[in-house]
């Protein structure tokens, strides 16, 4: 005899996130094809029950998926990336002049996923500035939600900010609540950036469903990584932290950018410096053909099991020096995850929070105290803990990158994320209830899509995450309660 949550599962159309740690039956389970189909189906109230959300890679591991009797559309069959052109738009400079700019753009339907769209730019000598660790994900689900990427370079459209997807966004089409199209442009017509199209890169699908999407692209940035591996000791945050911090500032010097892995469990810690290449010309690389295969072969392990192998640390004599040294034409396209790993084998969960950098070292080295007295307390540690720096805008409105404005001395954001192996260990759950109310205290802003466990904190703090006002039509519970905390 089928066990009843097995025979649940089968009647009623059940799927899971890629995490395992979100199950949802939603009463209507629709593989769309086109976006007439999608307009069709928004349009019928009668047939297809609110909310509507729409789905691609399903990797976020909060309840953000969760769609019990509500509609969910499928959308794997929309992944076409169209091919590249040029734009004109008009922006408003300083002087209250108008400039007609050109852009470099990409138009791709929404569950063409990031990898893909790296690889379609790279093939024609372009690049997204944005270069995703988690290459699975699509870009439907991922303009309006929480994205990160410690980029480099300049961005191909001034003063949009840079390492996150919503940067990259010049415009999109969404189907709006009643299934009419609406098209979303970065810029207005009087050549300012324009607060509407702002507000839906933080309102988390809640006002419609993005059917196209052109995302700007640039000529190849050929890069240097230097790779800094040194073994952890007690007493080390704030040597830590004020190392990645000072190696940052010299790397944005050079339009350069850091990734840091603070390993907790393993005894050791890694630094990526990455400077583009015509920044640091000279540089020796002698093993970069042989190791770029290899480290990128490494790198997806370590972050799709979560495992920041001991025997790394070995490397250590060799830290910063040539032999540890890759030359890339551009950054890697982003990692293909296994899309199915049992519950019972390793794999990656974390938790982002982010922070402006001017406190970089004060919350770095006391995060890094947090989880060394949390473990004598109660015998548990995170994995590690990751930092990824993204340049502000100054234009968002909601979220981790949201500034009222961005000064000389403030123009980054850095997330400071634990990550654990096992995504349903009761022990990492707790950990981020005790871990989480730290980081509100230090001013940490959370993520509705990347904060796990964001729900069993006050409300009022994974509010700050988004913005604009939901349509029914297209918000589900979890989604509703943290609008319902701005009120």
């Amino acid at each position: 005899m089928t066990p009843p949550k097995e025979k649940l599962i089968k009647d009623h159309n059940a799927f899971q996130n890629w995490m395992k740690t979100t199950t949802t039956t939603p009463l209507k389970l629709i593989h769309v094809r086109s976006v007439d189909h999608i307009q069709a189906v928004v349009a019928s109230t009668d047939k297809y029950p609110s909310p509507i959300r729409p789905t691609g890679s399903i990797l976020s591991h909060t309840d953000i998926h969760s769609n019990d009797g509500g509609t969910t559309l499928l959308m794997s069959n929309m992944n076409k990336i169209y091919g590249i052109k040029t734009h004109r738009y008009a922006r408003k400079r300083d002087d209250g002049t108008k400039k007609v700019e050109e852009v470099v753009c990409i138009e791709t339907d929404p569950c063409a996923t990031l990898r893909e769209i790296q690889l379609y730019a790279q093939k024609y000598g372009y690049e997204l500035p944005f270069s995703a660790e988690i290459g699975l994900a699509t870009v439907g689900g991922t303009i309006f939600v929480t994205s990160k990427d410690s980029s480099i370079g300049k961005s191909p459209i001034y003063g949009s900010g840079l390492g996150d997807i919503g940067s990259c966004v010049f415009s999109f089409t969404v189907v709006d609540e009643i299934g009419n199209l609406c098209q979303y442009n970065l810029f207005d017509e009087h050549g300012e950036f324009d607060m509407d199209f702002q507000s839906m890169l933080d309102s988390h699908g809640t006002q419609g469903i993005a059917v196209k999407i052109f995302l700007a692209v640039r000529k190849k940035v050929p890069v240097t990584i230097d790779i800094h591996i040194a073994e952890r000791f007690g007493g080390d945050s704030s040597d830590i932290a004020h190392c990645i911090y000072n190696t940052w500032r010299n790397a944005s010097s050079n339009d350069g950018n850091v990734f840091a892995a603070i390993g907790c469990q393993s005894g050791f810690w890694w630094l990526e410096e990455r400077i583009p290449t015509a920044n640091k010309p000279n540089q020796q690389a002698p093993l970069s053909r042989v190791l770029s295969p290899i480290l990128l072969w490494l790198k997806n392990y370590i972050f799709e099991r979560c495992h920041m192998i001991s025997p790394l640390r070995w490397l250590s004599c060799l830290s910063g020096s040539m032999w540890l040294r890759l030359k890339l034409d551009s950054r890697p396209a982003g990692f293909s995850y296994n899309k199915d790993i049992p519950d019972n084998e390793r794999k990656l969960s974390f938790s982002n929070c982010a922070f402006p950098t001017t406190s970089f070292v004060d919350v770095v080295t006391e995060g890094l105290d947090f989880v060394r007295a949390y473990k004598l307390k109660y015998g548990f540690e995170p994995h590690a803990l990751a930092t990824i720096f993204v340049e502000q805008s100054g234009k968002r409105l909601a979220g981790g990158y949201h500034r009222k404005k961005v000064s000389k001395e403030d123009t980054h954001t850095f997330v400071f994320d634990p990550v654990h192996q096992h995504p349903k260990d009761p022990e990492w759950h707790k950990f981020l209830d005790s871990f989480h109310i730290w980081q509100r205290q230090k001013g940490g802003v959370p993520s509705i899509t990347q904060s796990f466990h964001i729900e069993h904190q006050d409300l009022a703090w994974g509010s700050l995450a988004v913005h604009g006002k939901p349509s029914p039509r297209f918000t589900n519970n979890f989604i509703q309660q943290f609008f319902d905390a701005k009120k």
